[in-house]
């Protein structure tokens, strides 16, 4: 191979002499220039040490017997170095320090030449060093980018469905249908939303309604509630799915006045206020994966329909319950009396109003 083949494949490389013997050193760089390679000199090995740690190296042609720091003491401080460990190594030794070679090679140098050398074979060796070293860094970039790229994708599923659920599929589940003896399910909309385009530009819209759900990811997070999907502006999530709890309606609850409290000064800064109303329905629910190419976490169950009703029945700027969460939360939170309404496949539902928490210290006087 020619050397500007060689220049071509090497070139832009770094490599460091190492050698206490100053014509050792001028040896190695007149036969090295051929390759086109960026070449550095180290007289001992604390100094190679430094330019290692402070420059880098592609290469290193490392002397054995050199005082302060040997050969194999600068071996043994790069192989403990995470940034240096995979910069190879090729021993420089003369005929009598074999024994000190195999050591060398053990401890994951890469080749070895011994003194006097002959040119053309260092620069095959330096060459096929350097080719390692560059499909090592071939490697390790392609290795970064697949992790990186799982993580991505990692971070896109978790962003449409539940941690858990993302967990079974990464094992190998096909289906994932469960069933939830209690979980409270609630839907969240803005009572004006219908005459908004009449109102407002679109983007003004697009604005004021990814500012506002923004707002209820937060307070979803804060709680430790699943966000379940959005329809144009109904919101819709749940407490106990997939990760079964204990309280779920009262952390529904909690969060349900936070997003009414929170979003008031969002939703009164059009020139006419609109006004968030919540539907809130607790009870037996089926969550699932729907769909092939694009995955969607979904519920179904009486919960599901009653909350969808009680939104779209609630008064605005209120927060309606049905019989089951009322009965879960009445110890806990203050309530006003609406009346039954009828709901299709389940009859009349007894609703209340969710006004408020009741402080910690007059609860249990209740």
């Amino acid at each position: 191979m020619g050397s500007a083949a060689v220049s071509e494949q090497a070139g832009g490389a770094r490599v460091l002499i190492v050698d206490d013997v100053a014509a050792n050193r001028f040896v190695a760089k007149k036969c090295l220039d051929a390759l086109g390679v960026q070449l550095r000199e180290a007289g001992d090995g604390e100094e190679a040490l430094a330019i290692l740690r402070g420059e880098g190296a592609d290469l290193v042609l490392l002397d054995l017997e050199m005082p302060k720091l040997d050969g194999a003491g600068v071996l043994s401080a790069m192989k403990s170095d995470a940034a240096l460990r995979s910069v190879p190594v090729l021993i420089i030794s003369s005929n009598e320090e074999v024994h000190s070679v195999a050591k060398c090679l053990e401890q994951g140098a890469d080749d070895y030449l011994t003194k006097p050398f002959e040119p053309t074979i260092l620069r095959a060796r330096a060459r096929a060093c350097l080719e390692r070293r560059r499909l090592h860094e071939q490697e390790r970039v392609a290795r970064d980018a697949l992790v990186a790229e799982r993580e991505r994708s990692d971070a896109l599923l978790l962003n449409v469905l539940p941690e858990s659920v993302v967990r079974r599929l990464k094992q190998g589940e096909k289906t994932i249908a469960d069933r939830f003896d209690e979980a409270t399910v609630f839907f969240a909309d803005v009572a004006e939303a219908a005459n908004l385009p009449k109102r407002v530009s679109p983007e003004r819209a697009l604005a004021l309604f990814d500012e506002l759900f923004s707002l209820f990811d937060a307070l979803l997070e804060k709680h430790g509630i699943e966000k379940i999907k959005t329809v144009s502006d109904v919101y819709i999530g749940a407490a106990g799915v997939p990760e079964q709890r204990t309280d779920h309606a009262q952390a529904v609850a909690q969060m349900a006045l936070e997003m009414q409290r929170e979003s008031a000064g969002i939703l009164s800064s059009l020139a006419e206020p609109m006004h968030l109303r919540i539907g809130v329905s607790t009870g037996i629910v089926l969550g699932g994966l729907v769909g092939k190419s694009r995955f969607t976490y979904d519920l179904w169950g009486d919960p599901v329909r009653a909350a969808a009703f009680l939104v779209g029945c609630a008064p605005p700027g209120s927060i309606q319950v049905d019989g089951a969460t009322h009965q879960r939360l009445i110890d806990e939170f203050m309530f006003e009396d609406r009346g039954g309404f009828y709901v299709e496949g389940q009859g009349e539902v007894h609703t209340y109003l969710l006004t408020g928490s009741v402080p910690r210290e007059v609860r249990g006087a209740r």
